[in-house]
């Protein structure tokens, strides 16, 4: 074999092995961004199905890579849905989700409801044991802390309004709930909307206790003011991995209603709250994909448009998300 040959066999071997090696790499790459979930959260207790999920390596068995990014509100977890930057999100509020659709339909869909209960509630109006305020009228002329946002203020005068309580007479201050407590400690408000863990913080102190419990619940029982949401691109162009992606959270849904203790121990982890603590909270409970009630959702969203929340009607059917 002659010097021109050789090095012909050489050249040909290293273009070969070339297209080979970078054949595979691309193949290693592709078969990442073909698993890869790019999740959106809020470092909160509603976030609960995430925690459960990764706790239990339910990720991992379904062959799924995350990629997880923590907001601090639901508007700005909206926003990374509108911008393309997640897949999906555990769990936010319907609000933003609607204001969203009817200004640009399309963008999310609601892969699994929340489910307010009057055996499960989630929002809670708290006083000081000292207070001289024993009944809901007790209110009027006082000061009622609530979370920042018209629609804690505008659900609470609803349920107010509803037990005949004059709301022109009752202040509605808006706290971030690292400072509401504080508050009701320091007499800055007389009443607190207190949402989980908030509420178990609260009682297990001993120094507050409950004047109504179930407010979300009282104004629509199943109430699925917090929802689980998944990107319209994201099931376009990835339909299996989207599908697999909701089962794995519909898998840590039945967890969180079959196992309690164990789910109470990731809540004391992932919450970082005290076992106690942990053991008295009410978590935020899902319903499954497959079960998803539109004339449920639509009712919510009926009453929202009759608080002025929403500008528009927005059919419920247009936002469940249907594998």
């Amino acid at each position: 074999m002659n010097n021109k040959t050789l090095i012909s066999l050489i050249i040909a071997v290293l273009v070969v092995g070339g297209i080979w090696y970078f054949a595979s790499q691309n193949k290693e790459v592709d078969t990442l961004e073909a698993t890869k979930v790019r999740i959106g959260f809020l470092p909160i207790l509603a976030s609960l199905p995430l925690y459960v999920a990764e706790e239990n390596g339910y990720f991992s068995e379904a062959g799924i890579e995350i990629e997880k990014t923590p907001f601090q509100t639901g508007e700005q977890l909206n926003d990374a849905f509108i911008r393309g930057d997640i897949d999906i999100a555990p769990e936010n509020s319907l609000l933003p989700i609607l204001r969203t659709e009817l200004l640009n339909p399309g963008i999310t869909k609601v892969y699994a409801p929340g489910d307010i209960t009057k055996e499960t509630p989630f929002a809670t109006l708290i006083v000081k044991n000292s207070a001289l305020i024993n009944s809901l009228t007790d209110l009027e002329n006082k000061k009622v802390g609530v979370f920042p946002g018209g629609t804690s203020k505008n659900l609470l005068r609803k349920f107010l309004d509803s037990k005949g309580v004059d709301t022109t007479k009752v202040e509605f201050v808006e706290l971030p709930p690292t400072t509401q407590l504080q508050a009701l400690s320091s007499d800055s408000i007389n009443a607190l909307l207190a949402f989980e863990p908030t509420t178990a913080i609260a009682i297990e102190s001993g120094e507050y206790k409950k004047l109504y419990s179930g407010v979300w619940a009282e104004i629509m029982n199943h109430n699925p003011l917090g929802v689980a949401v998944i990107s319209n691109k994201f099931i376009q162009e990835k339909p299996n991995l989207a599908q697999k992606t909701v089962g794995v959270f519909d898998k840590a849904h039945r967890f969180m209603r079959t196992n309690d203790q164990d789910t109470r121990a990731i809540i004391a982890k992932y919450v970082q709250l005290k076992p106690e603590i942990a053991n008295k909270v009410v978590p935020l409970y899902f319903g499954q994909n497959k079960d998803v009630d539109s004339d449920l959702l639509q009712q919510f969203i009926n009453l929202l448009v009759d608080i002025s929340e929403i500008k528009g009607r927005v059919e419920a059917q247009n936002i469940i998300y249907k594998p």
